[in-house]
């Protein structure tokens, strides 16, 4: 099993980058009130962000591998992921969330975004009975598709907005955003839960 030193070294190796990314995305705020505003992210921000996009499976990868299986469907308390349900969790995003609503912002003028309650389908899909493998590989190719389709917009079309439920007016380039946030937020869980392993276990 890997350390918590060892994970520790991981993460730090892979934040620095991250936080660089966040302290740029969080400048181009995705709030109500930026959708229809010109996008105001460079073209060197938006391969970064990309760029975020892209590496994020691998990261994850590396740090969910090598672990037998009790560990990961190991729960800090009832009310946290484990490591297997984090992986389906960001399948289920990516697939259901994300390149649905990227597809609905190139498409649709003003769409309506659902939002998806991850603990509702981490219980009805009973994540922690799931194969890690498929679900990283799942993950991964759906993660694949959506950067291929945003590798190919304008700047112009980062301006591309529609009506996010429960939280109001998200450009496309605010969805990108978020994307990367919550990768850096599963990220740190991860990480977090995988030194913790090594205490609780």
């Amino acid at each position: 099993m890997m350390s918590l030193r060892v994970v520790t070294h991981l993460w730090n190796s892979l934040a620095p980058s991250a936080r660089e990314d966040s302290l740029v995305l969080n400048q181009h705020s995705w709030l109500p009130g930026s959708a229809g505003e010109k996008s105001e992210v460079t073209d060197n921000e938006f391969q970064r962000i990309v760029k975020s996009l892209q590496l994020a499976p691998e990261t994850i990868r590396e740090l969910v591998s090598g672990l037998p299986d009790k560990s990961l469907t190991w729960k800090p308390s009832g009310t946290e992921f484990s490591i297997l349900e984090h992986i389906c969790h960001l399948r289920d995003i990516e697939k259901e969330g994300y390149a649905v609503r990227i597809e609905k912002l190139l498409t649709e003028v003003e769409p309506l975004l659902r939002d998806i309650d991850g603990n509702r389908l981490a219980d009805e899909r009973v994540y922690n009975r799931q194969n890690l493998r498929t679900a990283l590989l799942e993950f991964t190719l759906a993660r694949e598709n959506n950067v291929r389709v945003l590798q190919c917009l304008t700047l112009d079309q980062l301006s591309r907005n529609g009506i996010f439920e429960k939280v109001g007016s998200v450009s496309l380039e605010g969805l990108m955003i978020m994307m990367s946030e919550h990768d850096q937020e599963h990220l740190k869980e991860l990480t977090d839960l995988r030194g913790r392993l090594d205490i609780d276990q």
